[in-house]
Parts: structure tokens; sequence; C-alpha cells
């Protein structure tokens, strides 16, 4: 996800006396630190646009939901399927 930062310290960040933190991962962070001393100088107030990561984790949640109420929505079509094959074969 890319951040935004003030005009001042992002330019300082183009020069390599800000860097951006990052977690072990490799993921950034929104929060830029001196190179030297390793002191917060800032944290970011806003993101840069609006990236795939950012729509998967809103959709994660309603996933977690949606799982469960689809295995018993098969669960159910799969009963109605057995009494009919059940009817089907009393039938012969």
């Amino acid at each position: 996800m890319d951040y935004r930062f003030s005009a001042a310290n992002e330019a300082l960040r183009q020069a390599g006396q800000l860097v951006q933190a990052t977690t072990a991962d490799g993921k950034l962070l929104p929060i830029l630190r001196n190179a030297l001393t390793g002191k917060i100088a800032e944290i970011a107030k806003a993101t840069v646009g609006f990236s795939l990561r950012s729509i998967r984790s809103i959709v994660a949640p309603a996933q977690l939901v949606m799982g469960p109420i689809q295995m018993v929505q098969n669960h159910l079509g799969f009963q109605e399927t057995y009494k009919k094959m059940d009817g089907l074969a009393h039938q012969n």
C-alpha cells in the first residue's frame, strides 16, 4: 500500500535520509524513520489510491460468514436430492 507523507519528509525520503518502516515479512508500514537514528519522523495521514489488497481486507470477513452458510445450503440441497432419489427407488 502506498502512503502519503508531507512534501518535506517525502523529499528527505527520496534523498535517503528517511526510510519507510517495514514488517518482518517486508510489508510497508505508514511510518517514516530517520535512517541514522531510527526515530520516527512521521506517520502517514492518508493512502494513495485504492488497491486490490485493500478490497481483499474488506471482503475477507464476508467470506468467513458466507462459507458456513454455503455449507448449510449445500447440505440442505443434498437432503432434498436424497429424498427425491429415495422416492424414486420406492416407486420401482
